[in-house]
Order: structure tokens, then C-alpha cells, then sequence
């Protein structure tokens, strides 16, 4: 992932008045705090951070990350506005990746105005929403850790640390700040899963740890999701099985899809495999949109008693290609269930179930999803004003644009509709910088000209940044 930069602008001023601050020792009372919460697989929690100070504070700087595999970071939000720790901030800067986030403020850069962070515990400075990647089933820990000395504002320039200023100090740890760490807990829709247990599961590739992943993908795309089994009782001889499956309609299953290479069920040829979809939400039997399934491993004479393998671990039995729909919300995540008593497209309600002696046998159940990428917006590179004229859409007015959206305020204040277009030289923050690109390449010689997509035409980013772009032209995910 390309790293971005806090702006010099903003670092320039931060350092020349962070480093003005000579370090001395402190009081126990100065702390920064990231908080704890917990979410559902796929939903987000919001996080709050907070400043303790035994005098009243002048700015701080505060950086931490978390395993980005297991969370996202979707958003930080200063806490300001009248009557809020940070109002009247002179310089606020934010920068959210998706494995860590930096939030740092000047509350007076003049000296004239006098703002300040009053002396007192657990001011909440900001908010941080971060999205759980996981766990489909069970709970997971994600430690939210405050980091020192990272997270460079340019490579190889110096790096970012957590901070706070008082008095004319800078109060860093080696000073005395307490570093107090959070916890995000995020939690699948069932337990942990039960070990020495028969069970059904369902999701993409497994994991390092053997349970299968979610799955993730844009509208309009297709997914085979991995059905498996686990039976690890050395009785545990599966002659047949049965499965009802029932998925949100946002999703389709094509019945035809129905593959077993590379499973369990490959080398054994079961001789009777039905699958009925159901991908109507407004049929007769109005029970959603479902599937069932029946196999029975040896069906036809001459008898041979074939029956699947005793495991430990999950094993494929086959795969069912999913596809999104195109009106499928962007950034959720949309559960594929074990349930019993759906009936697919027939009439006698279908159970989860095994055949081991002849005999019916229920299995422990691990759900899935599947998860819809964020929006994928189209925009005109440098067109911050989204004028929508063609190849003359980035003009003067562009610029003007900018001014008003990056330092403007309250009635004066422009109101960008698409912050991608808005980045010119697509460096993935919101600065003077975009402005001075824009003005060079309208009116300077042999100036580079904006980033793809391009200043002619509308198109998707093709570099990952935070930047977003609500009102692109085509929502597309």
C-alpha cells in the first residue's frame, strides 16, 4: 500500500511548535487513551480517544494501529465544534489507512487566541470507527495499540510520535505520557467452534488456523463458496447427508454451478446429488431465498458401503457459485445460514443432516458471509466542482473549488461532492499542494497533468487511499 503524508503545511507548523516546546518532567496525570468496543462481523464500532492532562494543553499528536487483516479502518472523526475539547483548533489533521490512524491538533498556533485543551481526565478528542473483517463464527480480540516512533510524514523524513504539548513542553513517554492501549472485540453471528464435534461449515479458503475465511467482491461478481464437514469420531462414517441453506436475496445461487474437484466427494462419484435454489424473496412459500441438497454417497447396485473419510479438521465436500447482485449495498456483509425446515424449490421441509448406521444425526452448524467491497466511484481527476463539462471540466473554477473546500468556513465554505476528484496530483490528502497542481497544469508550461483517471474523462482510482467520492457519477462496487 502506497504510504501517504501528512501535509507539510500542517507538519511544518506542528514540528516548529512541538519542537519549541523543551521536554521536563511531569506529573503522573498525562495520558492519551484509544477505547474498547465491539462489533458484529462486518459492522463497525467507534472508538474513542481520549487526552488526560494535568494542565491545560496546547496540541498533541496521537498514532495507533491494529492488525489490518482483522479490522478496517473506515473513518476518524476530532472531536470539535463549541464546547468540545478541539474547538477553535487552529490545525486539525486526521489520516486513516487501514491499519492505523493518526489524529493530531494545534489548538493555537499564534499564541493569540489562546485555545486550549483544559487540564482534567479523559477528554474524548476523537472518534475512530473501525469495520471487523472477521470472525465469521466465534469472538476475536484485535488489539488497538499506541505506537511511537512511525508512520513517517515523508520516507525517510522523521517520524510521527505520540505527544502532548503543555506549558512549552513537549510530553512524550520517556516524559511521563501514559500510552493506554484499546481492544476492538469483534464477534461472528455463533460460538466458537466446537472441537470433537460432527459440523457443517460454509465460507472461502480456510485460514491458518483451518476455518474458512469470509468472502469479499464487488456487485455484479461471482463466488464459489466451500461447504464442508468435519466428523472426527472414528464411528463417524457419513453414508449421506442432507442441507438447507438459506442466504439474503441481495445474493443468488446458480444451481448449476454445483462443483465437487478438489473436495472429499471427488474420488468417492456419489451416485444421487440434487441441489434446489430458490432465489425468490416473493414466492408461494415465502421463506426467502434458500437452497437444499441431498447426496446419498452410494446409491446403485452393486452396493460397495463407500462413505466419507473420518476428519478432525474441515474438509471440502463441494462448492456453490454465489453471485452479488448489482443493487447490493457497498460495504455490507450479507450472511449465508444453516437453517432447517427450508424446502428450496420443492414441498417437504429439508434438515441439516448426516446418515452415519443408517442412522439421522444433526450437526453443529458454522455459519458465512460474503461481503460487498466498498463503492468504486467515477470522477474527473482535478474537477473538484464535479462541473461535468468534458474535456473543459477542469478549469479555474476548480481551484477556486479547492480554496473554498480545503480553508473556507461555515457560510464561506465549499462543499465538495467528490474528495478524489478534489486530490489533483492523487498523493491521497486534501492540501495547498492539490491547489498549486491544478493551477500549474492550467497555466504553466509542460506541467504534469492530474493522475489517472485524468482530467478528460471520468474514471475509478486506481491507487488505495482513504479518499472517498460520494457523489461520483457511477456508484459502482
Amino acid at each position: 500500500m502506497r504510504k501517504k503524508c501528512l501535509p507539510t503545511s500542517f507538519c511544518g507548523v506542528l514540528c516548529s511548535v512541538l519542537t519549541f516546546f523543551a521536554a521536563a518532567g511531569l506529573r503522573a496525570e498525562n495520558a492519551l487513551s484509544v477505547g474498547s468496543a465491539s462489533a458484529k462481523s462486518g459492522e463497525t464500532a467507534e472508538i474513542g480517544l481520549k487526552l488526560s492532562c494535568d494542565s491545560a494543553a496546547q496540541g498533541f499528536v496521537l498514532v495507533f494501529e491494529w492488525d489490518g487483516s482483522k479490522a478496517r479502518g473506515v473513518e476518524v472523526l476530532p472531536n470539535d465544534g463549541a464546547g468540545k475539547p478541539l474547538d477553535g483548533a487552529d490545525l486539525i489533521q486526521r489520516r486513516l489507512e487501514d491499519n492505523f490512524i493518526i489524529l493530531a491538533a494545534v489548538l493555537d498556533v499564534d499564541g493569540k487566541d489562546s485555545e486550549k485543551i483544559p487540564a482534567g481526565k479523559d477528554h474524548v478528542v476523537g472518534t475512530a470507527k473501525l469495520r471487523c473483517e472477521g470472525p465469521s463464527t466465534g469472538s476475536e480480540k484485535v488489539s488497538l495499540k499506541l505506537v511511537d516512533g512511525k508512520y513517517a510524514r515523508v520516507d525517510g523524513g522523521p517520524v510521527l510520535s505520540n505527544l502532548i504539548s503543555i506549558g512549552g513542553k513537549s510530553i512524550g513517554k520517556a516524559e511521563g505520557l501514559n500510552l493506554k492501549n484499546g481492544t476492538l472485540t469483534c464477534e461472528g453471528e455463533v460460538g466458537p467452534p466446537p472441537t470433537g464435534k460432527l459440523m457443517f461449515a460454509c465460507g472461502g479458503e480456510l485460514d491458518s488456523e483451518g476455518n474458512p475465511k469470509s468472502i469479499h467482491g464487488g456487485r455484479d461478481s461471482k463466488h464459489a463458496v466451500n461447504f464442508y464437514y468435519k466428523a472426527p469420531g472414528s464411528k463417524d462414517r457419513i453414508q449421506g447427508l442432507s442441507m438447507a441453506v438459506t442466504y439474503s436475496c441481495d445474493l443468488n445461487v446458480d444451481a448449476d454451478s454445483l462443483d465437487m474437484d478438489g473436495g472429499a466427494l471427488e474420488d468417492l462419484q456419489p451416485e444421487f446429488v440434487h441441489l434446489e435454489a430458490d432465489n425468490s424473496p416473493t414466492k408461494d412459500d415465502k421463506d426467502g431465498c434458500e437452497f437444499t441438497l441431498g447426496l446419498l454417497i452410494d446409491f446403485r447396485s452393486p452396493f460397495d458401503g463407500r462413505t466419507l473419510p473420518v476428519t478432525s479438521k474441515f474438509k471440502k465436500l463441494f462448492s456453490v457459485d454465489f453471485e452479488i447482485e448489482n443493487d447490493a449495498d457497498c460495504g455490507k456483509c450479507y450472511w449465508v445460514k444453516f437453517m432447517d425446515g427450508l424446502n428450496g424449490n420443492g414441498t417437504p421441509p429439508v434438515k441439516n443432516l448426516v446418515s452415519i448406521g443408517f442412522q439421522s444425526q444433526a450437526p453443529q452448524l458454522m455459519h458465512c458471509q460474503i461481503c460487498v467491497d466498498g463503492g468504486n466511484d467515477k470522477f474527473v481527476r482535478g474537477d473538484c466542482n464535479l462541473s461535468n463539462m468534458g474535456r473543459m471540466s477542469v478549469d479555474i473554477s476548480d481551484a477556486a473549488a479547492m480554496v473554498g473546500y480545503f480553508f473556507f468556513k461555515g457560510d464561506k465554505q465549499f462543499l465538495a461532492p467528490c474528495d478524489d476528484a478534489c486530490d489533483a496530483n492523487d498523493d491521497g490528502r486534501l492540501d495547498a499542494s492539490d491547489v498549486v497542481f491544478i493551477l500549474n497544469y492550467l497555466f504553466v508550461p509542460k506541467s504534469p497533468k492530474p493522475p489517472a483517471p485524468g482530467p478528460t474523462s471520468a474514471g475509478s482510482d486506481p491507487t488505495k487511499d482513504s479518499l472517498a467520492c460520494d457523489g461520483g457519477r457511477n456508484n459502482d462496487c
